[in-house]
């Protein structure tokens, strides 16, 4: 999972990387697939939240565009994930207006908390 680093920073005299197996490893999961189906309605519900935080002026940012990709891209019925890709832009493009409407949005988040 580990093997010793080829290049070692300067002033140390043993250092470790990851291997490959060792990444596969880390990105593995224990969770069960799931149908196409269930991974279908998670999708719309992605897709409805993403309409919404676009069409609230409360956000600072709204999603430019999302893409889908991996496993659901296929035709298998039994899917690990829903793998989704979201670009986010701020709503202004005014670096002070932008900092303003977010200090402005930390505080109402602020206030709002228990």
């Amino acid at each position: 999972m580990i093997e010793s680093a080829e290049f070692l920073p300067v002033g140390v005299e043993e250092a470790f990387e990851i291997t490959t197996s060792g990444l596969a490893f880390a990105n593995a999961s224990a969770a069960a697939p799931i149908h196409r189906k269930t991974a279908e309605l998670v999708l719309r519900q992605f897709l409805e939240r993403l309409h919404a935080v676009n069409d609230n002026p409360d956000y600072v940012y709204r999603v430019e565009s999302a893409v889908l990709f991996g496993s659901m891209l296929s035709t298998t019925e039994r899917l690990g994930d829903v793998d989704m890709a979201i670009e986010l832009q701020p709503k202004v493009s005014a670096e002070t207006e932008f900092r303003e409407w977010c200090d402005q949005r930390g505080r109402i988040a602020q206030a709002a908390a228990p």
